[in-house]
């Protein structure tokens, strides 16, 4: 059985994508802080776009096996 979190990325305001959870944390800083503790990056699901195709929030999805 697996087990999974989800992280919400949110567009910043100049750029770019961070996480409000984890102190703004940048993408690549998330999937990094996940690995060391032993989850696998999965996926990115859109959850808001802007009307024009362009995402504005989405979700890091990680998985590992569940104890």
């Amino acid at each position: 059985m697996k087990q999974y979190k989800y992280v919400e990325m949110t567009q910043k305001f100049l750029g770019g994508y961070g996480s409000k959870k984890y102190d703004n944390a940048s993408p690549r800083e998330v999937i990094d802080m996940f690995a060391e503790n032993g989850w696998r990056f999965v996926s990115m699901v859109p959850k808001l776009s802007d009307g024009y195709g362009r995402i504005k929030v989405y979700d890091l999805v990680f998985e590992k096996d569940a104890d």
